[in-house]
């Protein structure tokens, strides 16, 4: 079975379920929300169109290669069917036209238009190229905001922002740091951090802190400062309590004997983790939860919403991580939640077209910036939800803010979902300056794939040409994307890993409908149509086909299919061609033979290219013969040499052009090649007179280099090819000659090096088994059988299934007795069904045949006695008894009615 190379996904490159092939920009790394800004922001671009591996050109020439190993393989396998994966290749191929096109595309803007991309390399903190700007702002689904941190960063790239607010001037400024006095960020600082430093109070205990207040509610002596055995006793009884506790939001909580690394929590614990008997109950209770539970436990939102309530959980107001930072840092922090809240609620009215406003430019005004500081500082000294603070000033002020209506209920919680997705994403930024931010659900011309913030790379270069370069075939390629359900592309190219999943599916079917022996529903599958119109038997590979050829049941298959009516003459002249016994065994003859020379495979092997330098080896030498005033006495034997080697290579053309060539046709042409080379080059050397090396066979050394390279061969030294030859080499390596000889009878698909390292391990007994076995059912001998499972499991049960069939047979038609019936029963799964025939079984019963017979012994009681001579089984004949007499209806003697 091929082994397909084309990738899954990919960076940059998304297809569409029409199979077109679109190639990603990205503008910023993130999915919603930028996470690359300032400085930063042109770090994808930078790769995008840089000339390392990872850049855009490097990837798709690339996913070309990967593809063009595909191809090459696909029509390797016309030498199986002429319409061999025909649906795959047909989506290769347009997905290769296209990859094509873009890798051209991309050369023609950095040749030709490169304006502002060549600045993404020869400025330190480069701007965004102007094209970007304009996608951004006609996009109905991107969204700039610029917010005022205290320390700003100057290197803001995003243009026309739709919420903005004033900002300090930046210490990296000409005139270094300037605070301002007004505007939202400045009042909101002042209010959470006032002149005196009086540290923000916030009156909201997080989820952790709740459970801690339980615990110590639930303890009536908080005094750990007793004896030993005192104290020990305490710490248990305080991890009950505790466990009590936790267990209520966590039942997966069972003890807290150990903590998360299996350390036993006692006294000694506690004294490694820095508490005694001086500290505290509550630093007991917190190092004991801290110790059992991984820290991200209290961000889990059930937990949140069992603690703090559907309302409140999760709020990023009430973070549990703000108890260990400076006044400072938390007024900081407070400030841009409000701002980037604010924020959100100003995308999510421009998006859904309420209002076209910038919400900043509003809330930098007097008395407003004052009064949500003080009105956001009143609500967390008091525990409230802030969210809805902020929602009810917003509505308190429609108006001035170009809305018409009240955010609904609904409204709201809409928008503090995404703020509080979005700025868990941000809330480690190093600068919280400016964010793209995006609606992959909205229609735009904005996208998230594999965490990257993207346009279409055809938009860009449409604006970048300014329309000047035709699309082509790529006219409408953009459109068709921003059309699609969604903006939010799956990092998974559905089309390709479907192409392979339907070939995985036929493998299964097929195996199936042979296990359920149903030859008219196998054809029928094997003929059934794709919406293109190709028969599913496109995807036979050697695989499949071993499958059904040498099934047990192929002669019935095989008579269905030349009985039936329903199939089209040349469908059926195909499945004969591609299931015939004779035929798949040759394709496996000579895949081995290749196989000890290559591990490339024989189909891969690119044939024409073989021809092709052959021919113009020729071209080249007559050129350089031409050249030359006197050609020598062997001119003439150069001439006819040259002729040779120019019909060969055309030899193999004709071939390629006539029909698809099977793996002994190009195992053949290969060989030939080699030969005549080989046989030409040895001819020049023996010419005693040459005091010189001939020119032609300077070329001839330098095609016998290529051609190793080319056909990927460990040597090029040959003795020879012939398959018969490399085949009885290869069971030489049978170490017992009867093995060996039992071993050549099989199909060729068991002379593979595993096959014969299995039959190294097995005596002459085990050997005739195996083999008898392998004859009925097909099994690929790789490395995963088990010696052991196979002689001791599989063979016996299928030798019982084949034998059961003939005794139920000959005693319904009273050849044979109950008594014979039930003696032979019990040695069903030990003799192999060809030796268990009519004949034998009339032989066996008029010997003295017992319940501890050895079947050995009954083997001996046939004339034929060398082991080797019973195999006539082994020339594939399925099912038939070739040595069973036929039913007479004279009365039967001894046991026989």
């Amino acid at each position: 079975m091929i082994v397909f190379d084309e990738p899954e996904d990919c960076d940059y490159i998304f297809i569409d379920n029409d199979n077109r092939v679109h190639l990603l920009l990205p503008i910023i790394g993130g999915q919603e929300i930028a996470i690359d800004n300032t400085c930063e922001s042109a770090r994808e671009l930078q790769t995008f169109f840089g000339t390392n591996s990872n850049s855009a050109e490097n990837i798709l020439r690339r996913y070309k290669d990967r593809l063009l190993n595909d191809i090459s393989a696909i029509q390797s396998q016309k030498g199986i069917s002429r319409c061999a994966y025909q649906d795959l290749m047909r989506e290769k191929k347009q997905r290769l036209e296209q990859i094509e096109k873009y890798i051209n595309l991309i050369g023609e803007i950095k040749d030709n238009y490169n304006t502002g991309i060549n600045r993404l390399f020869t400025v330190g903190i480069p701007e965004l190229p102007s094209t970007i700007h304009k996608i951004i702002k006609s996009a109905n689904n991107a969204f700039v905001v610029r917010l005022s941190p205290h320390h700003p960063d100057p290197f803001t790239k995003f243009y026309d922002p739709l919420f903005s607010l004033m900002r300090n001037r930046s210490r990296y400024a000409i005139w270094g740091f300037k605070a301002l006095t007004k505007g939202l960020g400045a009042r909101l600082r002042s209010a959470f951090q006032p002149e005196d430093s009086t540290p923000l109070l916030i009156n909201r205990k997080s989820p952790k802190e709740q459970v801690i207040q339980k615990v110590l509610s639930a303890i009536e002596d908080k005094n750990m400062n007793v004896p030993v055995e005192a104290r020990e006793k305490k710490l248990n009884d305080l991890k009950i309590i505790i466990q009590n506790e936790l267990v209520k939001i966590i039942p997966e909580i069972t003890s807290l004997e150990k903590n998360r690394s299996g350390q036993t929590m006692d006294l000694n614990f506690m004294e490694l983790m820095g508490i005694n008997e001086h500290d505290v109950i509550e630093e007991w209770i917190n190092t004991l939860i801290d110790s059992s539970l991984d820290p991200i436990t209290w961000e889990n939102p059930e937990l949140c919403e069992i603690l703090l309530g559907v309302e409140n959980k999760g709020s990023v107001f009430y973070d549990p991580a703000d108890k260990g930072i400076s006044p400072e840092q938390l007024a900081e922090l407070m400030s841009i939640r409000v701002q980037y809240l604010l924020a959100e609620i100003n995308i999510y009215c421009k998006k859904n077209e309420l209002s076209k406003a910038n919400f900043g430019k509003f809330f930098d005004k007097e008395p407003h910036a004052t009064q949500i500081s003080r009105l956001v500082k009143e609500g967390l000294a008091q525990g409230q939800d802030i969210e809805p603070i902020i929602y009810g000033y917003v509505n308190n002020h429609l108006a001035a803010l170009g809305l018409k209506t009240s955010l609904a209920v609904t409204q709201q919680a809409h928008i503090t979902k995404k703020f509080t997705d979005n700025y868990r994403v941000i809330r480690d930024s190093p600068h919280f300056d400016e964010f793209l931010v995006i609606d992959p659900d909205k229609k735009g011309a904005i996208f998230s794939y594999k965490s990257r913030i993207s346009c279409h790379f055809l938009d860009f270069f449409t604006l970048q040409t300014k329309g000047k370069y035709p699309l082509g075939d790529f006219e409408n390629h953009a459109e068709a994307l921003k059309s699609g359900t969604s903006n939010r592309l799956h990092h998974k190219n559905h089309i390709v890993s479907e192409g392979y999943e339907t070939i995985k599916i036929f493998r299964e079917e097929v195996i199936k409908l042979l296990a359920e022996n149903k030859p008219n529903e196998l054809l029928a599958f094997l003929i059934a149509k794709s919406p293109y119109g190709v028969p599913n038997y496109s995807m036979l590979s050697l695989e499949t086909q071993n499958y059904i050829s040498y099934n047990r049941n192929w002669p019935f298959i095989e008579q269905e299919l030349l009985n039936t009516t329903t199939i089209l003459a040349n469908e059926k002249q195909d499945l004969l061609k591609l299931l015939s016994p004779n035929n798949v065994n040759r394709e496996n003859l000579s895949a081995i033979v290749w196989s000890k020379y290559s591990s490339k495979l024989l189909f891969e092997v690119e044939l024409n290219k073989v021809a092709d330098g052959l021919i113009r080896m020729v071209h080249v030498y007559n050129k350089k013969r031409s050249r030359q005033w006197y050609k020598g006495f062997r001119d003439e034997v150069r001439i006819k040499q040259c002729e040779v080697l120019m019909q060969v290579g055309q030899e193999i053309n004709s071939l390629l052009d006539c029909h698809p060539l099977s793996k002994e046709q190009i195992l053949e042409k290969i060989v030939q090649s080699i030969e005549t080379l080989n046989r030409i080059n040895n001819e020049i050397s023996l010419e005693t007179s040459n005091r010189f090396q001939s020119t032609l066979q300077q070329e001839i050394k330098i095609f016998q280099a290529k051609l190793i390279t080319l056909c990927e061969l460990d040597s090029y030294e040959f003795i020879s090819m012939n398959i018969n030859m490399k085949i009885e080499e290869q069971l030489d390596k049978i170490r017992d000659p009867a093995v060996k000889d039992i071993v050549k009878t099989l199909p060729a698909h068991y002379h593979t090096d595993e096959g014969i390292m299995l039959f190294n391990t097995l005596n002459l007994e085990e050997s005739m088994k195996v083999a008898s076995y392998l004859n009925i059912e097909y099994r690929d001998l790789d490395r995963a059988v088990d010696k052991k499972t196979l002689l001791e499991h599989d063979i016996p049960l299928l030798f019982k299934e084949i034998n059961l069939q003939l005794l139920l047979q000959l005693k319904e038609d009273a050849s044979i007795s109950q008594e014979v019936f039930e003696r032979f029963i019990k040695l069903a799964d030990t003799i192999p069904p060809e030796l268990m025939t009519r004949k034998n079984i009339k032989a066996w019963s008029h010997a003295e045949v017992s319940e501890e017979s050895d079947p050995a012994k009954l083997l001996a009681k046939v004339k034929e006695t060398k082991p080797i001579d019973k195999l006539k089984f082994f020339n594939r004949e399925p099912e038939k008894r070739p040595d069973d007499e036929p039913k007479s209806s004279a009365p039967q003697i001894g046991p026989f009615q």
